[in-house]
């Protein structure tokens, strides 16, 4: 009889992800200054001692460095979609107990250039950017409705507590041809930040979220509103989160309004969601404003919430519990049900979404590993709350650089006694939430690694520096 063969298929990406080290660009210590590092499926970007570095992927090549004299005090990285927004702190007037002013600075990542700086009365942790999802909307034309996506541009929402306005910016594009003998130069794009509208918020708010033409804002009274963008028109007023929860004390001294904030909102296509220092968080619809669920979050003895996100299927929540390490709370939306939760996770900012698998949502969370007395992270299903991935990395201290997107785990790691990006590549997926971008032109940036020596680089060259063009009202 002739033999059979058992054949073996080779380990997946999930089972055995490929691994690289990407240097760092400076010198780096932990105990001095923290990493920055935000990515998307286009974009890593990395902050450190006053300059951002931006890488373009999958090729990790570095096109663009963003020095001191273009920025001032930079504190937090946002992408949203084609745009870096680089929150920066005012040094603030001498003998104040708080910076008061603060300043957005928006980079064009798909042309590589300044769009404008736009300043703000707030504190900068009270200034909030989000960037609509395209959503199929109705529209008024000509006296008839019809529906078609919005928005058309890419758009943000600038929310700003102390001024108490929501107030849209559109990026709009424009192309020149070249003029006189010099036709090497080609077609030229000029890249403009517009507002669009500008709405007056009757509470002061400290968070809000957009889809389509709709904001949703959380406010320090407590409420949730429902704006429309386009016509400045408050829908719905949410009332159901009450005083009397873990008290805040910086709204109180800024605002001088109600301990008891809400911290933090989110919506989909049917639903919006609240968490407030009440020690709840609310599920309501988003057409109606009724309240479906109210998650009870005091057995969890907490004393911030936050969301790490939403899902199809699930709504997860950051908790911090007294004395410990932060939880992670995944709820089924639908049901109103906890479903799973994570513990020993480090910080507020130990989880985040990790990469696509099959088109799924899995989560990152980075802490200790009981076990092995170690640190690691681990990547979770979120549907059976099982590991898909775990990795250990040498401990430092409590808090690491970190990030992911449809491909990647990215994250700050010390190996040799030298600090680096450590990449788990978990290989090209099918679909990749954000917009993909060609690059047409690019810098040439090469990495020089030598053992045990400073990582050199070559700065990529810029244009000169441009003038304001966030136009503002």
């Amino acid at each position: 009889m002739p033999m059979s063969t058992l054949i073996t298929s080779p380990p997946s990406a999930w089972e055995k992800p490929k691994q690289f080290s990407i240097p760092l660009p400076f010198d780096y210590d932990p105990m001095k200054v923290d990493l920055g590092l935000a990515c998307s499926s286009t974009h890593l970007i990395l902050s450190h001692s006053g300059q951002i570095y931006i890488y373009s992927l999958p090729t990790f090549n570095l096109v663009h460095v963003l020095g001191r004299e273009e920025l001032s005090n930079p504190v937090s990285l946002e992408i949203h979609g084609e745009i870096l927004v680089v929150k920066c702190r005012s040094n603030g007037k001498e003998g104040s107990n708080f910076n008061r002013a603060c300043a957005l600075y928006f980079w064009d990542l798909r042309a590589g250039e300044h769009l404008g700086t736009l300043e703000l009365p707030d504190i900068w942790v009270y200034v909030k950017v989000s960037s609509p999802k395209i959503e199929l909307v109705e529209m008024e034309e000509n006296g008839k409705l019809a529906r078609e996506e919005w928005p058309k541009n890419t758009t943000l929402i600038v929310c700003s507590a102390q001024g108490q306005f929501l107030r849209a910016y559109t990026l709009h594009r424009s192309s020149t041809g070249s003029t006189g003998d010099d036709v090497d130069e080609g077609v030229q794009e000029n890249s403009t930040m517009l507002p669009t509208m500008t709405i007056s918020l009757s509470h002061s708010a400290g968070c809000h979220a957009s889809i389509g033409r709709t904001a949703v804002t959380g406010g320090f009274d407590a409420s949730v509103r429902v704006w429309d963008i386009i016509t400045g028109e408050c829908r719905l007023v949410l009332i159901g989160h009450y005083s009397g929860g873990v008290e805040c004390i910086l709204p109180v001294i800024l605002f001088k309004t109600d301990p008891c904030l809400v911290n933090d909102v989110r919506l989909d296509t049917t639903r919006i969601y609240s968490s407030s220092y009440d020690n709840t968080a609310r599920i309501w619809d988003r057409q109606s404003g009724d309240c479906l669920h109210v998650l009870n979050l005091a057995p969890f003895h907490s004393v911030r919430d936050s969301f790490v996100g939403i899902t199809p299927s699930n709504l997860i929540i950051d908790t911090q519990i007294p004395g410990q390490d932060h939880a992670i709370l995944i709820w089924d939306h639908t049901s109103g049900s906890l479903v799973h939760q994570i513990t020993g996770v480090y910080s507020d900012k130990g989880s985040w979404f990790g990469p696509l698998r099959s088109k799924e949502s899995t989560l990152v969370t980075w802490g200790a590993n009981e076990e092995s007395n170690t640190n690691s992270f681990k990547i979770w299903d979120l549907r059976s709350g099982q590991i898909l991935f775990s990795a250990l990395v040498e401990p430092h201290f409590s808090y690491v650089s970190g990030g992911s997107q449809g491909r990647f785990l990215i994250a700050e790691v010390k190996q040799d006694e030298e600090y680096l990006l450590k990449v788990w590549d978990f290989g090209p997926v099918m679909h990749v939430q954000g917009t993909m971008t060609v690059f047409l032109s690019r810098p040439k940036i090469r990495l020089v690694t030598t053992p045990k020596r400073r990582r050199s680089y070559r700065q990529a060259t810029s244009s000169p520096k441009k003038h304001l063009k966030v136009i503002d009202y």
